[in-house]
């Protein structure tokens, strides 16, 4: 229990119920129903500290804003939140009364819907009944932090009145889709600072579109392969296939999918894997002892080797270097699908005899929305709203749709 956060009140009383959440959200006990229940058979693994960091946080600011509006947690009801919720998004409970993101305000009031929950569920509170609504397969909204997948596979209810988000705000602010040409020198710069590794998993990423998450949860053993073996992608490449599959096992839902990895890459990839990454292995069991995870992305930076790459790592890299404002890894996704749009765009405007730029532009819409829901298998869901953010990217994106055509060869040229 040494890495759960310890929460106190404003007049240094220490908080007794809202710490034995913490303790039980570490060890995820926190939840008994069968909504709950994990979609693997192992035993799961806590929290990370930085996600209970997170939920401490929040409920230091909802006790906070309960104290300072005289609400008392242990009767409120469901409106209350959404009332906490609404003024955080206003600005009327905030540093220096700004508004907050409803991406912020979402997260801390979906903390403090789940410890009223709990504490409903431990009878420490009265009832506490939380309005829901179905979950459609194109909603675009997050799941609340740390919450458990089901089961059955079947699509969560989401907390109603929840604000409207946008993942895609940070890419469309930029305006403009950086050319692959200067995506592939940032991979080279990545390459350069951070080392071969780190190299290949934004690149991945960028290739596939797959979310960070999924991207260092591949794993390498020799009973469980996700990467085909050499052989079986030189078989492929006799056959003239352009792309491998992979089986993504570990992703956000729990819902696993196959998705399609350029065979050029793939071979770069296995290569690696097979000369490379068991030389890390072997140095991190020296230096540490134990042996090392079965993360396929294992870290080359001095004194590291062989440590799995982590998300708090891959955010670093594309923050820090990126080649626009605010650059992450989900905003690489999304290159990833503009990308794919202008390239099978422009094939299947030379189709017809002419080019991408010559097409109306309600051709490109009608066709882009169609071959974004091809893309949905390949990122794992869509939401309305993203195909429109990524339609109107592609509108303003023609003039490198010669360049995107090859996106992928663009990625690998002269690395």
């Amino acid at each position: 229990m040494a890495h759960v956060p310890v929460l106190f009140g404003h007049k240094g009383e220490y908080r007794r119920e809202a710490n034995r959440f913490l303790r039980e959200r570490a060890t995820l006990t926190h939840r008994e129903d069968a909504a709950f229940e994990l979609s693997l058979s192992e035993a799961p693994v806590g929290p990370r500290p930085l996600t209970l960091k997170k939920y401490a946080d929040g409920l230091h600011n909802f006790f906070n804003w309960c104290n300072q509006r005289g609400h008392d947690w242990k009767t409120i009801n469901y409106k209350t939140i959404i009332d906490y919720q609404k003024e955080m998004e206003s600005g009327a409970w905030s540093t220096q009364n700004r508004p907050l993101s409803p991406e912020t305000a979402n997260a801390r009031a979906d903390i403090a819907t789940e410890f009223l929950a709990w504490a409903a569920l431990r009878s420490i509170r009265r009832a506490f009944h939380v309005r829901t609504k179905p979950r459609s397969p194109s909603h675009g909204a997050r799941h609340p932090v740390g919450r458990l997948p089901r089961k059955t596979g079947a699509l969560e209810p989401v907390r109603a009145g929840r604000a409207k988000t946008s993942h895609t705000k940070d890419l469309l602010k930029n305006e403009t889709l950086p050319s692959p040409l200067v995506i592939r020198d940032w991979l080279l710069t990545v390459q350069r600072k951070y080392g071969y590794a780190k190299y290949l998993a934004c690149r991945f990423i960028l290739e596939t579109g797959v979310r960070s998450i999924e991207a260092i949860n591949l794993v390498e053993t020799k009973q469980a392969r996700q990467l085909p073996s050499l052989a079986e992608i030189q078989d492929l490449a006799r056959k003239g296939a352009r792309a491998v599959q992979i089986d993504l096992v570990v992703t956000k839902g729990g819902r696993p999918r196959t998705i399609d990895l350029p065979l050029d890459f793939a071979l770069e990839l296995r290569q690696w894997a097979d000369t490379k990454r068991p030389t890390l292995r072997y140095r991190a069991r020296m230096r540490t002892g134990r042996a090392p995870g079965d993360a396929f992305f294992l870290s080359d930076a001095p004194k590291f080797e062989g440590t799995p790459i982590s998300y708090a790592t891959l955010y670093k890299v594309f923050r820090k270097t990126g080649p626009i404002r605010k650059f992450s890894p989900h905003i690489g996704r999304h290159i990833y699908a503009c990308f794919f749009l202008l390239r099978s765009l422009d094939m299947e405007a030379q189709v017809r005899g002419g080019n991408l730029k010559s097409q109306h532009p309600d051709w490109i819409h009608h066709r882009g929305d169609w071959y974004l829901k091809l893309l949905q298998r390949q990122l794992g869901h869509l939401s309305d709203e993203t195909t429109f953010t990524y339609l109107r990217l592609i509108k303003g994106a023609i003039a490198i749709a010669d360049v995107a055509t090859n996106w992928h060869l663009n990625l690998s040229e002269d690395i």
